[in-house]
């Protein structure tokens, strides 16, 4: 930043403070302005239930650093974005790892969700749940087509297509197109993400998942069903592991035999379930802990009092603003200039008559009146030379 000036007028354009945010929905570069903005505030940024990866950006490690210099508390739902939160440089005592959010959703999932679709009510099925992504690898799709018509053929499961988001529709259907025979027939797929009781009445209906999408795993591990991941992130990678279902994942570019083979796993039960009951619960309990301590941070601010900031805008160019003068002095001149011609011609008319009166005896009265008028005059001509 060189030669230039800082100063209040240019804000009057903008939304004020809330300027430093761009889109802080997803990017950290957004994250760090609204970071940086709450401790300007006196508010220390709580980062909840967060997962990380890959963080090997270097405008993102300073992103993270940025955002730490704000004391923000991490709160992350596993090891490995601990360790990533470490190597951009937030310090050790900013960190205390917890769990996804999810994990303590058992209850919610049980209130929230709605009857399952008359299509799926008799029958039985597994969920499949992906996304398109830039690493899927040439020739997914059809992998994936070929172990879901082997699932149905050797257990009668029908695949159910869930989008997460709108934009997994598009690579549901381009599987669903390369299904055939009682496959496709029994495949039921959504164009749209069913609503919140749809969803999750879904996720209790399912014999197993086949995902790529997190939370498709989560929500059947904390109703103690199996999942089989689709490694496309590390977070997917991570939370197997925690939840010791590891030899449940599948690279992206798996064949269809490995992915039938551990989806045929699942369905019948030989995945090692009974330990995960417990790493649910403790998982839940160190969710519950992450809100314990939001609460806690929330509890214990005070507003920073402050006085009402006042920009005093510059709004219109300073050409712009000279032109608005200059018209502005001209009409005052103008406005001037008749009122003293009018003054002019009542003493002049007052000269005529004096002058015409030729049994005056006071002819110095005429005179007086004469200069009069030349005064006048002399201003009004002066006016006129005003800029």
């Amino acid at each position: 930043y060189c030669g230039g000036l800082l100063f209040d007028d240019p804000m009057a354009d903008t939304a004020g403070e809330l300027e430093f945010m761009f889109d802080p929905w997803i990017e950290l570069t957004g994250q760090a302005s609204v970071a940086l903005l709450a401790a300007s505030h006196g508010v220390r940024p709580v980062l909840l239930g967060i997962g990380a990866g890959p963080l090997s950006n270097d405008a993102t490690q300073k992103a993270v650093r940025l955002i730490a210099m704000a004391n923000a508390l991490f709160l992350p739902r596993d090891i490995h974005t601990e360790e990533l939160l470490l190597a951009a440089g937030v310090p050790a005592e900013n960190i205390r790892v917890k769990a996804d959010l999810v994990f303590d959703a058992k209850t919610f999932v049980d209130d929230a969700s709605s009857a399952l679709p008359e299509v799926l009510c008799e029958r039985a099925y597994f969920v499949v749940s992906l996304r398109q992504w830039h690493l899927n690898p040439c020739g997914f799709e059809r992998e994936i087509a070929l172990a879901v018509g082997r699932i149905f053929d050797e257990t009668g499961l029908a695949a159910v297509f869930v989008p997460f988001d709108k934009d997994d529709a598009s690579i549901h259907r381009c599987v669903w197109e390369q299904l055939s025979g009682e496959a496709k027939e029994h495949a039921v797929v959504f164009e749209e993400r069913p609503d919140e009781g749809q969803l999750l009445a879904l996720m209790k209906g399912s014999s197993f998942a086949l995902a790529m999408r997190l939370h498709c795993s989560i929500l059947h591990h904390i109703l103690g069903k199996p999942s089989v991941g689709l490694d496309y992130n590390d977070k997917i990678g991570a939370h197997f592991e925690l939840v010791g279902q590891r030899d449940l994942l599948c690279d992206l570019d798996s064949s269809a035999e490995v992915v039938t083979e551990k989806a045929l796993r699942a369905a019948r039960g030989a995945c090692g379930l009974e330990n995960l009951a417990a790493c649910v619960a403790s998982r839940a309990r160190l969710a519950e802990e992450a809100f314990e301590e939001l609460f806690e941070i929330i509890d214990s601010w005070r507003p920073d009092v402050r006085g009402r900031e006042v920009y005093f805008p510059r709004t219109i160019a300073y050409a712009k603003q000279q032109l608005a003068l200059s018209r502005r002095r001209t009409a005052e001149a103008e406005k001037a200039l008749r009122e003293e011609r009018k003054k002019a011609m009542g003493l002049t008319e007052k000269l005529k008559k004096a002058e015409s009166a030729a049994t005056s005896p006071r002819p110095s009265l005429a005179t007086k009146v004469a200069r009069k008028a030349r005064g006048a005059k002399r201003r009004a001509v002066r006016l006129l030379k005003r800029p």
